[in-house]
C-alpha cells in the first residue's frame, strides 16, 4: 500500500470524498449526530480541508459509485467462478481408487510378460 501524507492531493481528494459521502448518508436512528459532526470536522482539519471550497471537490456520489461497482463486479465473479465449478463437476473424473486399480492392473499385465 502506497505511503500518502495527510496534505498530498491524493489523499485530500480521498477523504473530500468520504466527508462528501457522510453528507449525502441518512444516519439512522439513535446515531450520534454530534459526534458524526465532530469526526467530519476532525478530518476536514487534519487533511487541511475547506468544507466550503468546491475546488476539485468530488462528484456527489463517487464513493458510491466506486463501491457499487466494485460490488458488482465481485458477484459477476462469484457467479463465473460457480459456472465454473458446476461445468467441472460435470466433466467425468477419475477417483485415486480408481487410479490404484489401474496401477494394479498395469503391474500384473507386466508381472505376466
Amino acid at each position: 500500500m502506497a505511503s500518502l501524507k495527510t496534505d498530498s492531493p491524493l489523499s485530500r481528494r480521498i477523504v473530500r470524498a468520504f466527508l462528501d459521502f457522510l453528507d449525502s448518508v441518512q444516519p439512522a436512528p439513535g446515531v450520534d449526530l454530534e459526534g458524526l459532526q465532530v469526526a467530519k470536522e476532525c478530518l476536514a482539519e487534519v487533511f487541511k480541508i475547506d468544507p466550503s471550497s468546491v475546488d476539485g471537490q468530488p462528484k456527489s456520489d463517487l464513493l458510491v459509485s466506486i463501491f457499487s461497482s466494485w460490488e458488482a463486479s465481485e458477484k459477476q465473479e462469484h457467479k463465473s467462478d460457480l459456472s465454473h465449478e458446476i461445468s467441472s463437476a460435470d466433466a467425468p473424473s477419475t477417483s485415486s481408487a480408481d487410479n490404484a486399480s489401474d496401477a494394479n492392473h498395469s503391474e500384473a499385465s507386466q508381472t505376466l510378460v
